[in-house]
């Protein structure tokens, strides 16, 4: 492919140049470039184009005469726009814009719904104040069932020095009208659910000259219930915390699906604060205000406006595979655009192995980025 074939093929495609095909191009610049540098703004040129400036991976639609006619509208970028959601819903679950779906092989019409807790948790006399969720609060209290408490939060008359359950309970609101007055009833065999996301985040709302402490946000290991008694110290020995001083800035702490069960249907009502932030060395009154947000899919009788879910096995391993092996130090909206680079790096290490077979295709498209989408429906 000549120069001039290079430039048209890129602007009328879109497409992600393979590295060859980029130095051809700009063969007069990188004339005097050592191999290195050549190689590192080749990444930086495939980060710009895989995403877009909002941090979404580019989702438009190309066909090329090289690929069969049932794989002509493919995702341009990595990710079907399913998992992309559910990757948002993962990272930064207070970001998304429609209610998202888990991508695996279940492909059943779901009914989706979201639900947030916002409020504040004040620190006690000993100096320590927290907010606790659980992340599968799926219903508060459903009528004639388990109750089902949302999360936990420390008010001024709070005397603990660490975690305790024994915290003032607090549920989370639902805009659904149905699930406002009727709510799940989660009878055995009629509704089942999984969660897809949630997160909590936090922040110092009191005066300047007052504010003190340390903000430790923490995940349980396998989303499991959090020891009472768990302090600072103790939690700051897992690499699911992180601390930072007191400030109002956003401080949070997303859950990540970490054994089998947590991506499958139940009809279990579970009880697990699994995500916490506790603020230790602070003053008596401090006053600090909290964001939670859940996402939630369910299937079975008893629903309101079922809508189309949708399969993605390889992008929801892509995803799953990228996630973060510590609690996140960025903002969620940073986090969330440096993670698609993360996506981009598994899933071609992933993959690598069925390059062989189709090497031809992927220099022609420009990359094993922009292969996935077709690999899905390969494998399947």
């Amino acid at each position: 492919m000549n120069d001039f074939s290079i430039r048209n093929f890129a602007r009328e495609t879109g497409l992600i140049l393979s590295f060859k095909q980029w130095r051809d191009k700009h063969s007069v610049k990188l004339a005097n470039v050592s191999a290195t540098e050549q190689r590192r703004r080749y990444d930086q040129y495939r980060i710009s184009r895989s995403i877009d400036q909002s941090g979404d991976m580019r989702a438009d639609y190309y066909t090329s005469p090289k690929i069969g006619t049932a794989q002509n509208n493919l995702s341009r970028g990595s990710l079907s726009q399913c998992s992309r959601d559910y990757a948002t819903a993962l990272i930064d679950p207070w970001s998304c814009k429609r209610a998202p779906c888990v991508p695996d092989t279940i492909v059943l019409p779901s009914y989706k719904f979201g639900s947030r807790m916002k409020g504040i948790f004040t620190v006690g006399s000993n100096g320590v104040g927290y907010v606790a969720v659980n992340a599968y609060a799926v219903s508060p209290t459903p009528a004639g069932e388990v109750q089902q408490i949302s999360g936990l939060a420390t008010n001024g008359a709070f005397a603990g020095d660490a975690y305790e359950s024994s915290a003032l309970g607090t549920d989370a609101q639902y805009n659904d009208g149905f699930l406002t007055t009727a709510r799940i009833g989660f009878q055995t065999g009629k509704v089942q659910w999984r969660l897809v996301g949630c997160g909590v985040k936090a922040r110092y709302m009191g005066t300047e000259i007052a504010r003190s402490g340390r903000v430790t946000a923490y995940r349980s290991t396998f989303n499991s219930n959090i020891a009472a008694g768990s302090n600072s110290q103790t939690l700051l020995q897992s690499r699911e915390a992180t601390a930072s001083p007191a400030d109002r800035k956003y401080h949070y702490v997303t859950y990540r699906p970490a054994v089998p069960d947590d991506v499958a249907y139940s009809d279990q009502i579970i009880n697990a604060m699994n995500l916490l932030i506790i603020v230790d060395g602070g003053q008596p009154g401090q006053s600090f205000e909290y964001d939670a947000q859940w996402w939630f899919e369910t299937i079975g009788g008893q629903l309101p406006s079922l809508t189309m879910s949708h399969s993605d096995p390889v992008g929801m391993a892509a995803v799953v595979g990228a996630l973060p092996t510590t609690q996140p130090t960025n903002s969620p909206e940073a986090e969330l655009s440096s993670f698609w680079n993360k996506v981009v790096s598994v899933a071609k290490e992933a993959f690598s192995f069925i390059a062989p077979v189709i090497g031809g295709f992927v220099n022609n498209v420009g990359g094993l980025e922009n292969v996935i989408p077709a690999l899905g429906g390969m494998l399947l």
